[in-house]
């Protein structure tokens, strides 16, 4: 059993590419590709970076956006998919570094929190994915099932699907079926501060 934390990659500093082009920043290029497509956001300095980006990788640190003209420095955060091959956004712990964690499987306890660093994640996984539990309570940001509609199962014992706090969060179950395989305690949603719910449990969700 192990832990899956997201969190949004910070980026640091924007410049020039040396081609008029932006050059980012970022804690770690670890499981990025190049041609892959990211979410840029909260960007200050260089603000036409916000939205979705084709990155190409320079190294470890540095990844450049040839679509969009550097304007000015500045700090912003970057979210890939949840899919199946993205590592760069998964963590082993909570505000953790180890960026490029393998994808949760079936062994995993999936968290969304506090340290995850807001923006919209969303999920792209082809099919259906199953874990230990979700959690989402703490999560400052939109978590997009409605997209793809990829059916999750969650094998925990209790709280498979946490949404149970106060982050101010966001989350979309979409036409998805959410798959609890124990009956007790399957749902935790006792607290549903700041929560904006999209989502029919009587039609998605069931127990096994």
């Amino acid at each position: 059993m192990a832990g899956r934390f997201w969190k949004a990659q910070p980026a640091s500093a924007i410049a020039d590419n040396g081609s008029g082009k932006c050059r980012v920043t970022v804690a770690s290029t670890t499981g990025m590709t190049t041609g892959d497509s990211r979410l840029f956001f909260s960007f200050t300095g260089t603000t036409g970076l916000n939205g979705q980006q084709t990155i190409t990788v320079i190294d470890g640190t540095h990844l450049d956006v040839t679509a969009v003209s550097f304007v000015a420095t500045g700090t912003g955060s970057i979210n890939g998919y949840w899919n199946g091959s993205n590592t760069n956004n998964w963590v082993s712990s909570s505000g953790g570094t180890d960026y490029g964690q393998t994808v949760p499987g079936s062994s995993d306890n999936v968290t969304f929190d506090g340290s995850s660093g807001g923006g919209t994640v969303t999920l792209n996984l082809g099919g259906s994915l199953t874990i230990l539990s979700l959690g989402l309570g703490a999560f400052t940001g939109t978590w997009d099932n409605s997209v793809n509609n990829n059916n999750i199962t969650a094998t925990a014992s209790s709280n498979a699907f946490n949404l149970s706090g106060s982050g101010t969060r966001t989350i979309k179950l979409g036409t998805a079926t959410y798959t609890a395989t124990s009956s007790s305690g399957s749902w935790a949603m006792g607290t549903v501060t700041n929560l904006t719910f999209q989502g029919e449990l009587s039609d998605d969700c069931v127990h096994q």
